[in-house]
């Protein structure tokens, strides 16, 4: 481990052992999504099982959790460098943003939430991956919900959560459900908020304050089980490859929109429509706010 360490060191100028583990990790969780994904899709066939494939998700979102786990425990003192968290996702993630919009794909109900004591719209009994990775690395406080009234002022500081449960990588994910804030939209919700900050800190500051946030996206497998899965009877179906292909560049378009985003975040002029919002206001089912 070590002699392999220190050859990708040379080679990639490597700050420390951390940043050869993670980049590592990554490259092995991406190599078992696609793996995974391609074996769930061509299993569609007149042996399809339901069963086998509920039995790949868990084993899939397991080793995801696993893997959480592992960059939590490395070295707590990397929490000194991040300045907040932004989380993007879907169910996995949502605290709450789905409570404000339209859909069937809500937890604002009880037993969800009882470790809270009440439901708080997060799908799970208590807090999610993303809450305990923000605790580990040293904040206080979970980031809020992007959709919620409070969700403003110097709150946005520590960082804001954009996910929403059924939401996805492609904007037509999900739609069984009605309402969802698809990847897309919370990336123009993102620019809403990176306007405030800057408005909040200005430009050298908040510079630095985006340069080092950490930044999170838990999303993709409504593409398939609300999705692919799920589509209405079509004479000739998407080839599973097809299919793949496409969520696969839809992702990279988004992931590169991201970095794009905060490097144009000082030329607003070219932003359009991402206007930040002067006031507080009321949501949309679209999972935007209203702007007054």
């Amino acid at each position: 481990m070590n002699l392999l360490y220190q050859r990708t060191q040379k080679k990639h100028k490597l700050k420390s052992m951390e940043e050869f583990i993670i980049r590592h990790l990554i490259i092995f969780l991406n190599v078992i999504e696609y793996h995974l994904s391609t074996r769930i899709i061509t299993n569609l066939s007149s042996k399809f099982s339901w069963r086998k494939l509920l039995v790949r998700l868990m084993s899939c979102c397991s080793c995801i959790t696993n893997i959480f786990i592992v960059l939590v425990c490395m070295n707590t003192c990397m929490a000194q460098n991040f300045s907040a968290i932004f989380i993007f996702g879907d169910s996995l993630v949502d605290v709450g943003n789905n409570n404000y919009i339209t859909t069937f794909a809500k937890a604002n109900y009880e037993p969800v939430g009882i470790d809270f004591g009440k439901p708080t719209g997060r799908f799970t009994n208590g807090r999610t991956v993303c809450d305990i990775l923000g605790q580990s690395l040293g904040f206080k406080h979970f980031p809020p919900p992007y959709l919620a009234p409070t969700t403003c002022g110097s709150v946005v500081l520590d960082g804001v959560n954009y996910a929403s449960g059924a939401g996805g990588i492609l904007d037509e994910s999900g739609a069984n459900y009605i309402g969802r804030i698809a990847m897309d939209a919370q990336l123009k919700n993102f620019a809403k908020t990176r306007l405030d900050i800057i408005s909040i800190l200005g430009a050298p500051e908040a510079l630095n304050f985006f340069a080092t946030a950490l930044f999170t996206v838990t999303m993709g497998s409504n593409d398939f089980i609300n999705n692919y899965f799920i589509l209405p009877g079509r004479s000739q179906p998407v080839p599973p490859k097809t299919f793949i292909q496409s969520m696969i560049s839809a992702f990279r378009r988004q992931l590169t929109m991201g970095p794009k985003c905060l490097t144009d975040q000082w030329r607003p002029r070219e932003l359009g429509p991402y206007r930040a919002p002067k006031a507080k206001g009321t949501t949309k089912g679209d999972g935007e706010r209203d702007e007054k």
